[in-house]
């Protein structure tokens, strides 16, 4: 250290050599006393382990309880300072704090500024929302930052209560927290609270009731929400309503065969009717407007029945709300009314008068003194429309709701319509209706699940005359649309063609080319996309590919035993389908004599066909062919 001491300023001075020692230590003192404020003596540093860190410093970074820190509070302490005066300033410093995961502190931050009458209620609200809907939503935290608010003094306001009930709404157990969210309910039920329930906090409370299926529950709220005024019901609160009637519906559908079971569901579509009347008068009035989501959520609700009265009913809700005329009569059989009248519960005249309140119900509304609005047709409801047309099995109604929606409605039908109105002309059996839509279509509404349905559509109409060839010109579309066969759709087309006369079947076969070549070479055979597969499905696939090349090998020999074609028309395909079908055979047998259950390569001591070149079958993904099909056939 004495070498600290310049020994040129020594030499100047000409201080001997033994004063060194007193001369260091004047040195030294004369630095302690000069040192700045915030450095304190090397002496006073207590070492506590081998890194150097102090006793102080462990306890100032010790968090508590709620993981506040000494360090949090002192610097809380001076920010509060400059924050406490800018309401709008600390809430943008809590959203910063929360936004780079400093939660501790902006805890720190809000408790500090609690200490004023309702001044932290926006870091509060901050705090809930960000524990509510963080990416891993903490339930029990934000219910614990809720509660040390109250005691804090700062008074909730409704927001607070939505953050808390969406919150609630959103959790993926909602049998879990109902009961909870219905005690923070409910203390904006009582007469000393300061905060009331809104339409938003009805709306909340009723969705996550529905989706608990606590109907006990959901009955209560609903009549606790008032008929008139500001918070009166919306469009949204019967769109949640009508939504939790279908799940309990569809909750209930497995004890359909009790007798119980099928009068409360009775019952749930009367209570329904009631409240889509109300619906109606409200609209009616101009205090609630329909719009397409509450028309569909009532509309599913009508199909959940097993029922085709109320299927039928569908046709009267789109006629009374979008004015639409509807197709065909009105169902005049209403269910559950001879039961009623059996047991004694209605009489011959309530029974009229329960029919005529129940067809009124569906009325339009009144030209004059009206504020009802009509509503726009979506491709919600032509969605609905066809899928009601399935179930009725009415092609008429399909094809009248589709020219209307889409001609005269504008509506731009997506690919899901487009399936829903080809599964409602396929339930009906019309093949030729199924080709003359799909090959109207534009290519953003095709896909090959177009084509599956209507050949399947052509499979259940083939005993009619004219079947094959829509089958055929159907098929010839999909070639000019896709390159790559689909399985799906030659097996379809397979069946189709089957009951065909001669001449329609040579020439379908023709059509059919070397598809079936084409699709074995295929992942998965063209069944199922590319891919890594399930267990014990590939093996579902190889099957159903063995199937249809037996079929098409059937229709193949057809033709050539009874000489209505040479045996070379169809040489090459039917050749290599036969050769799929034996070394499929082959390999079962070789795997039942060996015991194994793993699929590997046939054995050559079991290959009959010894003229022929081996195939290596891949079981994993797919076959692995040669590079020229002439080596393993010969000159076909």
């Amino acid at each position: 250290m004495l070498q600290q001491i310049p020994r040129l300023w020594l030499r100047r001075l000409a201080v001997p050599r033994e004063s060194y020692r007193s001369l260091y230590t004047e040195f030294r003192t004369a630095r302690v006393n000069t040192a700045p404020d915030h450095l304190e003596p090397q002496s006073s540093r207590r070492t506590n382990d081998s890194r150097g860190v102090t006793k102080d410093e462990k306890d100032d970074n010790a968090p508590d309880k709620d993981g506040i820190t000494p360090a949090h509070w002192r610097h809380a302490k001076k920010e509060i300072v400059w924050l406490q005066a800018d309401e709008k300033s600390f809430a943008e410093r809590i959203e910063q704090l929360l936004a780079e995961g400093k939660e501790s502190f902006a805890y720190a931050l809000v408790q500090l500024q609690s200490k004023d009458k309702d001044a932290a209620v926006i870091g509060w609200n901050l705090l809930i929302k960000h524990r509510m809907e963080y990416a891993i939503p903490n339930h029990a935290q934000a219910r614990r930052y809720f509660n040390d608010m109250k005691k804090r003094g700062q008074s909730p306001d409704a927001y607070t209560y939505g953050i808390m009930l969406s919150g609630f709404d959103n959790h993926p157990r909602p049998t879990t927290v109902v009961e909870t969210a219905w005690q923070v309910f409910n203390t904006m039920l009582k007469d000393g609270s300061r905060v009331k329930p809104t339409i938003l906090h009805f709306n909340k409370m009723i969705h996550l009731a529905g989706r608990a299926g606590n109907m006990e529950l959901f009955w209560r709220l609903i009549q606790l929400i008032p008929e008139e005024g500001e918070q009166a019901a919306d469009a949204k609160t019967y769109n949640f309503i009508f939504s939790s009637l279908r799940a309990y519906l569809d909750k209930t559908k497995e004890d359909t065969s009790n007798t119980k079971s099928r009068q409360d569901e009775h019952e749930i579509f009367d209570a329904g009717r009631a409240i889509w009347g109300a619906v109606i008068n409200a609209w009616t009035r101009g205090s609630v407007q329909i719009d397409s989501p509450l028309v569909f959520a009532y509309c599913r609700f009508l199909q959940t029945s097993t029922e085709s009265f109320y299927w039928d009913q569908v046709y009267s809700v789109v006629e009374q709300t979008t004015g639409i005329k509807r197709c065909g009569g009105v169902s005049t059989t209403v269910p559950g009314l001879q039961q009623r009248l059996k047991s004694g519960e209605l009489t011959p005249s309530s029974e009229r008068q329960l029919q005529k309140e129940i067809y009124s119900v569906y009325d339009p509304p009144a030209n004059e003194g009206s504020y009802a609005t009509l509503v726009k047709p979506s491709r919600f409801l032509l969605s609905m429309l066809m899928e009601t047309a399935t179930r009725l099995q009415q092609t008429s109604s399909a094809n009248y709701y589709w020219d209307i929606l889409v001609d005269h409605h504008d509506v731009k039908p997506d690919v899901v319509n487009v399936k829903n109105y080809l599964q409602a002309l396929r339930a009906a059996r019309a093949s030729r209706d199924l080709v003359k839509v799909i090959t109207k279509l534009d290519r953003s509404q095709i896909d090959h699940g177009t084509y599956r349905i209507g050949m399947s559509g052509c499979t259940k109409n083939s005993w009619r005359t004219g079947s094959c060839r829509d089958a055929i010109v159907l098929y010839k579309h999909r070639q000019d649309i896709f390159d790559q066969p689909d399985a799906k759709v030659v097996e379809s087309f397979a069946a189709a063609i089957k009951v065909a006369d001669d001449e329609e079947k040579i020439e379908a076969l023709r059509v059919l080319g070397n598809d079936p070549i084409r699709m074995l070479e295929v992942e998965n055979y063209g069944w199922r996309a590319p891919g890594q597969l399930p267990e014990g499905v590939f093996a579902q696939i190889e099957e159903a590919t063995k199937e249809l090349a037996k079929t098409l090998i059937g229709l193949y020999d057809n033709l050539i035993n009874r000489k209505k074609v040479t045996s070379n028309t169809f040489a090459e395909v039917k050749n290599f389908l036969a050769e799929f079908v034996r070394s499929g055979n082959n390999e079962r047998r070789h795997r039942t004599r060996t015991g194994s259950e793993d699929r590997y390569e046939p054995d050559e001591r079991y290959d009959r066909s010894e003229q022929k070149p081996q195939i290596n079958w891949v079981a994993k993904n797919k076959p692995r062919f040669g590079q020229n099909r002439r080596d393993r056939f010969g000159q076909l």
